[in-house]
């Protein structure tokens, strides 16, 4: 109850002093100079020579620590930079280890892809082989049927030269197709192997040629004799068995071997006698040779002449041809007797 009577008051206080006016404020003093003979206040203890005293006797200290701040700067700033040479040395390392796992992918793609070629190069060089295996195979039969084919055609030969009565010439394909290329060698079947024998028979009876004591082997169970020219016969003796000799080589070379053997053929008619009149070769045969032997003889030459290995003038003397190539020389099986 006190203290609510005592608030009037206190505000009738405070109004009271509000409207009273203000005092006039206090002037201020004003700075008047000390006369001049007024002596000088004593210097104080903080004065300028004191601080200039304290801070030589701080200089030094101040030096030492800066030059402890500028060394303990200088080592940071080396070891910033060995750290940043060890960071950059880092950082090539990661790069090399990242490299280097780089190159182990692309080298374990590599060595994938190398297996794959070498299973490709593996696979190629058996299936090479399998089709060598097969060449050889076909290169084989080919060569035995053309071996066949060779046979039966000297068969038909000689049949032909034995039934026109050329016997000279038929001992020359005997002859020369005796011994380890004998046509008893597989490539005739038994009744032409009979024939055979008939025909090499008949010319040992009359004389033309002779077995010998050196035998042959045909085949792996069949030997037989080898058979030779008589004395009488021998191309190496006698002009006249050696011009149809010689005829025989040319016609097989040509009839027989096929045409891959056409200078074959040709050699033998213009390196030899034959294919010069004037040594009585070509007189030899016209007059030994059968009709169907010549006619052969002739077809041969036109043959030769037409594939232009063969040249010949009007008198009957043989050349080489425009297109005869001289790589290999064939030689006779016989030398030509000395005239």
């Amino acid at each position: 109850m006190d203290e609510q009577e005592n608030k009037p008051d206190i505000l009738s206080k405070i109004f009271d002093k509000a409207g009273q006016p203000a005092s006039p404020p206090q002037e201020r003093p004003k700075f008047e100079y000390p006369p001049d003979d007024e002596p000088s206040p004593p210097p104080s203890h903080n004065g300028p020579g004191e601080s200039s005293g304290a801070a030589a006797k701080l200089l030094p200290w101040l030096c030492m620590v800066l030059g402890a701040a500028l060394l303990v700067l200088g080592i940071c700033l080396l070891q910033l930079a060995r750290m940043n040479q060890r960071l950059e040395s880092l950082e090539e390392t990661v790069q090399s280890v990242a490299l280097i796992d780089q190159l182990q992918r692309e080298n374990k793609i590599l060595q994938q892809e190398l297996e794959k070629l070498e299973e490709s190069v593996q696979q190629a060089t058996w299936r090479t082989r399998e089709l060598e295996q097969e060449n050889q195979a076909v290169y084989a039969q080919y060569y035995a049927e053309q071996d066949k084919e060779q046979q039966l055609n000297r068969l038909w030969y000689l049949s032909r030269f034995m039934e026109a009565g050329d016997y000279l010439i038929a001992s020359a394909l005997v002859r020369f197709s005796s011994g380890s290329n004998s046509p008893e060698g597989g490539c005739y079947n038994s009744a032409q192997v009979e024939q055979y024998r008939t025909y090499a028979q008949e010319l040992i009876e009359r004389g033309y040629l002779e077995e010998t004591d050196e035998f042959a082997a045909i085949n792996e169970t069949l030997s037989l004799p080898l058979l030779a020219f008589t004395e009488r016969w021998d191309p190496d003796k006698n002009h006249d068995a050696a011009a149809m000799s010689l005829l025989w080589c040319a016609l097989e070379a040509h009839f027989i071997h096929g045409i891959g053997s056409d200078e074959a053929a040709a050699q033998y008619l213009y390196l030899y006698p034959l294919g010069d009149p004037s040594s009585g070769y070509p007189d030899r045969v016209n007059r030994l040779a059968s009709p169907f032997t010549l006619e052969q003889f002739e077809l041969m030459k036109q043959d030769l002449v037409e594939s232009e290995n063969l040249a010949i003038a009007d008198n009957g003397d043989m050349s080489v041809g425009p297109g005869f190539h001289f790589d290999v020389l064939y030689t006779l099986p016989f030398h030509i007797p000395p005239s």
